[in-house]
Formats: C-alpha cells, sequence, structure tokens
C-alpha cells in the first residue's frame, strides 16, 4: 500500500520504534500490542484456553464470540500477561568464562551456573523489571535480557 518506514523506525535501541510493540503472550506465543491502552492482538489458538475458560452454555464465546464495547465490558483473564523486552545484552564471554574444553559437561554446566547467577545478580533493572539468561545457536551464545511483565 506505499507504506515507507526506515529501518530504525523498525528497531531503534534506545527510541521507540516496532519492535516495542511485540510482546511475549502469557509467555507463549507472541503478540502486538495497537492502542495506547494495551489492546493485544495476538493468534486464536494463543488466547483459546481463556476464552473457553469464560465460555457457558448461555454464553458460547469459542462459537459466537466475544466483542467488549467499552472497558467496563472487557472480561478479565487473572495470570495472563504480556513481557516487554527492555534490553538484550550478549553475556556469552562473562558466562563461559572459565570453562573449558576439557571440563566434564556436569563442571561445566556448575561455571557457567556459578557466572551466569553472578551476572544476573548484578542486572542493571528497575525494580519492577526481571532478568533472565537464556541460550541460543546450542548453547554457543547466551543473551541476558530484561525484561517487564505487564498483567
Amino acid at each position: 500500500m506505499g507504506m515507507k518506514i526506515s529501518a530504525k523506525d523498525i528497531y531503534s535501541i534506545n527510541k521507540g520504534s516496532l519492535k516495542d510493540a511485540v510482546v511475549s503472550f502469557g509467555g507463549f506465543c507472541t503478540g502486538e500490542v495497537i492502542s495506547s491502552k494495551g489492546l493485544v492482538l495476538t493468534n486464536h489458538h494463543c488466547g483459546f484456553d481463556a476464552i473457553q475458560n469464560h465460555s457457558t452454555l448461555d454464553h458460547n464465546y469459542i462459537r459466537d464470540g466475544f466483542w467488549a464495547k467499552n472497558n467496563a465490558e472487557e472480561i478479565p483473564n487473572p495470570g495472563l500477561f504480556v513481557t516487554f523486552i527492555v534490553r538484550i545484552d550478549d553475556v556469552s564471554k562473562q558466562v563461559l568464562n572459565g570453562v573449558t574444553a576439557s571440563m566434564e559437561e556436569s563442571e561445566r554446566q556448575s561455571q557457567v551456573d556459578r557466572n551466569g547467577a553472578e551476572l544476573l545478580r548484578k542486572v542493571k533493572k528497575e525494580s519492577y523489571q526481571s532478568a533472565i539468561n537464556k541460550t541460543f545457536f546450542r548453547r554457543q551464545s547466551i543473551f541476558s535480557i530484561c525484561y517487564r511483565n505487564l498483567l
């Protein structure tokens, strides 16, 4: 349709960009924030359990759908949350510090766990934020992910 956006409109590390609209929905799906009030879109199968839990014989939301005309009509889903990534840092070198090719797997894992735990204790974050270390690329890369959950 002729939309033109720059690479920085899609991803900017220090400014708002499209990346800030993409969230983890419930920890198991992706979603997109499409309004300033927190309206999130996701795939049908991602919200199926929540929809099913609200359905009754009189109100079959699976079959008939549901439309809240205002915030007061919305149906809450306790425990369902979205995760916004605040920052991702490559911590591979720090987590793998002291790991050698000659180590037994259990020894290697212990060293990785100690290093990772120390890094997580030192992560700079706000009180409402959390951090985890995740491995990628067959455990060759480790990233510290600082995030915040919204219920």
